[in-house]
Protein backbone atom coordinates (compact mmCIF):
# COMPACT_ATOMS: atom_id res chain seq x y z
CA UNK A 1 0.00 0.00 0.00
CA UNK A 2 1.39 3.37 -0.99
CA UNK A 3 0.84 6.17 1.44
CA UNK A 4 0.08 9.77 0.57
CA UNK A 5 3.48 10.79 1.91
CA UNK A 6 5.18 8.31 -0.44
CA UNK A 7 3.32 9.79 -3.39
CA UNK A 8 4.21 13.31 -2.28
CA UNK A 9 7.88 12.45 -1.90
CA UNK A 10 7.96 10.63 -5.24
CA UNK A 11 6.63 13.77 -6.96
CA UNK A 12 8.90 16.20 -5.12
CA UNK A 13 12.25 14.51 -4.64
CA UNK A 14 14.94 14.11 -7.26
CA UNK A 15 14.99 10.61 -8.71
CA UNK A 16 18.07 9.61 -6.72
CA UNK A 17 16.36 10.48 -3.40
CA UNK A 18 13.09 8.62 -3.96
CA UNK A 19 14.29 5.07 -3.10
CA UNK A 20 15.85 6.18 0.19
CA UNK A 21 12.79 8.14 1.24
CA UNK A 22 10.44 5.35 0.16
CA UNK A 23 12.43 2.80 2.19
CA UNK A 24 12.25 5.10 5.20
CA UNK A 25 8.47 5.48 4.89
CA UNK A 26 8.16 1.70 4.51
CA UNK A 27 10.15 1.24 7.73
CA UNK A 28 7.85 3.64 9.57
CA UNK A 29 4.82 1.81 8.19
CA UNK A 30 6.32 -1.50 9.38
CA UNK A 31 6.73 -0.06 12.88
CA UNK A 32 3.08 1.00 12.79
CA UNK A 33 2.02 -2.48 11.68
CA UNK A 34 3.83 -4.08 14.63
CA UNK A 35 2.19 -1.63 17.04
CA UNK A 36 -1.24 -2.21 15.48
CA UNK A 37 -0.82 -5.96 15.83
CA UNK A 38 -0.12 -5.58 19.57
CA UNK A 39 -3.25 -3.41 19.94
CA UNK A 40 -5.66 -5.29 17.66
CA UNK A 41 -6.27 -8.95 17.01
CA UNK A 42 -6.97 -10.60 13.70
CA UNK A 43 -5.25 -12.54 10.98
CA UNK A 44 -4.65 -9.48 8.78
CA UNK A 45 -2.92 -7.61 11.60
CA UNK A 46 -0.83 -10.68 12.39
CA UNK A 47 0.14 -11.18 8.73
CA UNK A 48 1.22 -7.55 8.41
CA UNK A 49 3.12 -7.74 11.70
CA UNK A 50 5.03 -10.86 10.65
CA UNK A 51 6.07 -9.17 7.41
CA UNK A 52 7.00 -6.01 9.31
CA UNK A 53 9.06 -7.89 11.89
CA UNK A 54 11.02 -9.59 9.10
CA UNK A 55 11.70 -6.20 7.51
CA UNK A 56 12.74 -4.66 10.82
CA UNK A 57 14.70 -7.75 11.95
CA UNK A 58 12.63 -8.03 15.13
CA UNK A 59 11.71 -11.22 16.91
CA UNK A 60 8.69 -11.19 19.17
CA UNK A 61 8.08 -12.19 21.84
CA UNK A 62 11.55 -11.22 22.94
CA UNK A 63 13.64 -12.44 25.82
CA UNK A 64 15.10 -8.94 26.19
CA UNK A 65 12.60 -6.15 25.49
CA UNK A 66 15.37 -3.59 25.89
CA UNK A 67 17.06 -4.92 22.75
CA UNK A 68 13.78 -4.73 20.83
CA UNK A 69 13.12 -1.20 22.04
CA UNK A 70 16.65 -0.13 21.06
CA UNK A 71 16.03 -1.52 17.56
CA UNK A 72 12.66 0.24 17.28
CA UNK A 73 14.24 3.54 18.31
CA UNK A 74 17.16 3.12 15.91
CA UNK A 75 14.89 2.32 12.95
CA UNK A 76 12.59 5.24 13.77
CA UNK A 77 15.42 7.76 14.06
CA UNK A 78 17.14 6.50 10.90
CA UNK A 79 13.89 6.64 8.90
CA UNK A 80 12.98 10.14 10.06
CA UNK A 81 16.52 11.37 9.40
CA UNK A 82 16.51 9.89 5.90
CA UNK A 83 13.22 11.59 5.04
CA UNK A 84 14.38 14.89 6.54
CA UNK A 85 17.69 14.79 4.67
CA UNK A 86 16.01 14.07 1.34
CA UNK A 87 13.34 16.74 1.84
CA UNK A 88 16.00 19.31 2.78
CA UNK A 89 17.45 18.86 -0.71
CA UNK A 90 14.37 20.30 -2.41
CA UNK A 91 11.96 23.19 -2.25
CA UNK A 92 8.77 21.35 -1.30
CA UNK A 93 6.72 24.51 -1.87
CA UNK A 94 7.68 24.73 -5.56
CA UNK A 95 4.81 24.14 -8.02
CA UNK A 96 4.17 20.42 -8.53
CA UNK A 97 5.23 20.40 -12.17
CA UNK A 98 8.55 22.06 -11.43
CA UNK A 99 10.65 20.26 -8.80
CA UNK A 100 13.61 22.34 -7.68
CA UNK A 101 16.48 22.15 -5.26
CA UNK A 102 16.43 23.99 -1.95
CA UNK A 103 18.78 26.52 -3.56
CA UNK A 104 16.25 27.21 -6.30
CA UNK A 105 18.02 25.39 -9.15
CA UNK A 106 15.86 23.33 -11.46
CA UNK A 107 16.11 19.55 -11.17
CA UNK A 108 15.96 17.47 -14.32
CA UNK A 109 13.76 14.39 -14.26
Amino acid sequence: MRLAVQDFLARRLPDDGVPRATDAVTDLRALFDVRAWRQHSGSDAERKARRAMRRLRLELPAADWGVVWDRVQAVTVAALNAIREEVERVDVLAPLGEPSTAEGESIGR
